[in-house]
């Protein structure tokens, strides 16, 4: 019998993963990570959409309040729209932040 993967955090556990990781919130890694994952539980996308996201992913779900999936990210092709809640659009704007302070003096530091 194949094992499953399907246990999740109680609510508990997911405040504590949370508060942990924003407790570093000076480690410009931690932050990052805990944006993501602010992302990705606001969304409720699957890491290989996560990943795949861009710049212009992003600055375009800030301006349009819909976070765009594009086929090529998601599982069996899928494209989707997903409303972009407060929470996830600061999310974004914090990745944002990040992708720049740590692309800085970089050549793809003002790429889409």
């Amino acid at each position: 019998m194949a094992k499953r993967f399907d246990v999740y955090f109680t609510e508990v556990e997911e405040k504590k993963l949370f508060s942990t990781i924003k407790a570093y919130k000076s480690d410009v890694f931690a932050w990052r990570d805990y944006n993501w994952m602010k992302v990705a539980r606001g969304t409720g996308v699957r890491l290989c959409v996560l990943c795949g996201l861009t710049v212009g992913d992003a600055k375009k779900a800030l301006e349009t309040d819909y976070l765009h999936v594009r086929p090529e990210i998601n599982k069996r092709k899928k494209e989707q729209e997903i409303y972009v809640v407060k929470s996830v659009q600061s999310a974004l704007r914090e990745l944002l932040k990040i992708h720049k302070e740590m692309g800085a003096g970089t050549e793809w530091d003002e790429q889409e």
